[in-house]
């Protein structure tokens, strides 16, 4: 499994500029690799843990305009590989630290091991309106973790809206 950020280069000549500087589009973390296939059969593993790295784009989106911060943070997860069950995440970036305990998303038996989107709760930090992770386990045995993250922050009359996504690798 591999991670990093993609971005672009766009310039914009025009006729009395053939050699304008590079406008630079935004960088977007991706995850790669080869999901775990056919969980179902591994149920021997039983309950692991799962901790790594975060990392992400912070956009505030202020009246002046947006400004954008890469940070980086950490995260761990439990997984019941025997019944399938991602139970618990705790993700720490930025100002923010979110996730869910107790939890019951499962990921496919058979074929890819993904989940959909599974929302998440403030678990101390700053407050957020709305966000959600989704994942893959990675390996033939389930030996990593992958997957991205997303949260909402409604303005209110101390802070304009903001916005966060980025991804979470790890191992177990």
């Amino acid at each position: 499994m591999d991670w990093g950020a993609w971005g672009a280069s766009l310039p914009t000549p025009t006729t009395s500029n053939p050699n304008p500087p590079v406008n630079v589009a935004s960088l977007d973390m991706v995850v790669i690799g080869k999901v775990t296939q056919n969980l179902g059969q591994l149920t021997s593993i039983g309950a692991v843990n799962y901790s790594g790295v975060m990392a992400g784009k912070f956009n505030t989106l202020a009246t002046a305009g947006t400004t954008s911060t890469f940070q980086t943070g950490s995260f761990t997860a439990g997984v019941n590989i025997a019944n399938r069950t991602f139970t618990d995440f705790d993700g720490s970036i930025g100002q923010f630290r979110f996730g869910f305990h107790g939890g019951t998303s499962q990921f496919a038996p058979s074929g890819a091991a993904t989940t959909g989107q599974i929302a998440v709760t403030n678990l101390g930090g700053a407050s957020f309106t709305a966000g959600s992770i989704s994942s893959a386990l990675f390996g033939a045995s389930a030996e990593n973790i992958g997957g991205g993250f997303a949260i909402g922050v409604a303005a209110n009359s101390t802070a304009p809206a903001s916005t966060a996504a980025g991804i979470f690798v790890g191992a177990r």
